[in-house]
């Protein structure tokens, strides 16, 4: 039985989504939109400040490192705005504070409740 709009935890939520690898912005991306987002999706990091220049997004869900660089700018960028973000990243939850402190964290690879159940309370609902 598919749950209705109102059900879904992400429901008219605007997410984007800062990966660089291609196979895990995909699963995660699938995932949000299961939970009734609406997901834009980076790769690149001037991709990413763009779309927080011309979207209204509800949060923000970023990798910490991208190749050689890492998000800071973006996350910079978001704070600006008041966009609430957390971290989906294979690094620890100590190392990504050291980088981006108080910052809200979920450690890959996480269950896709998990990472739902993080986003939803960052934003609230």
């Amino acid at each position: 039985m598919a749950l209705s709009a109102k059900h879904l935890p992400l429901a008219r939520c605007s997410i984007l989504l800062v990966e660089n690898e291609t196979v895990v912005a995909q699963s995660v991306a699938d995932c949000l939109q299961d939970a009734g987002a609406f997901v834009l999706t980076a790769g690149r990091i001037n991709d990413a400040l763009s779309m927080v220049e011309s979207s209204r997004l509800s949060a923000a869900v970023l990798d910490l490192e991208f190749g050689d660089d890492d998000t800071t700018i973006v996350c910079r960028h978001l704070t600006e705005r008041g966009v609430p973000f957390l971290f989906y990243s294979g690094y620890d939850h100590a190392y990504v504070c050291d980088k981006w402190p108080g910052a809200t964290v979920v450690i890959k690879p996480a269950g896709e409740q998990v990472l739902i159940a993080a986003l939803s309370e960052l934003i609230g609902r």
